[in-house]
């Protein structure tokens, strides 16, 4: 597994994995959870050393944002790296 695993949150609110569309927190996880399994079985990587990325579509919620990474810390995933479209609007006060 040296490939990171990647979750995108797309504006609908639904997520893709694995090339799978899924429409609920709760579908995500038992994808995740096979995923486990598979790294389990099939390497002898550390599932707090596999690299998961979150790519959230920039109208994303960041509630569920953290709803995914907590999901993920209760499957022993500690790496993550987030990624989102910059948005066109300032968000410190500038112009």
């Amino acid at each position: 597994y040296e490939q990171p695993l990647t979750i995108h949150l797309m504006d609908t609110g639904t997520f893709v994995f694995g090339g799978d569309e899924l429409g609920s927190l709760d579908s995500l996880q038992s994808a995740l959870l096979r995923e486990t399994q598979i790294i389990k079985r099939h390497t002898d990587k550390k599932l707090a050393d596999t690299n998961v990325i979150i790519r959230a579509d920039k109208t994303a919620k960041i509630g569920l944002v953290q709803e995914i990474i907590q999901s993920c810390q209760e499957l022993q995933f500690e790496r993550f790296h987030l990624r989102g479209k910059k948005s066109d609007k300032p968000t410190l006060g500038g112009t």
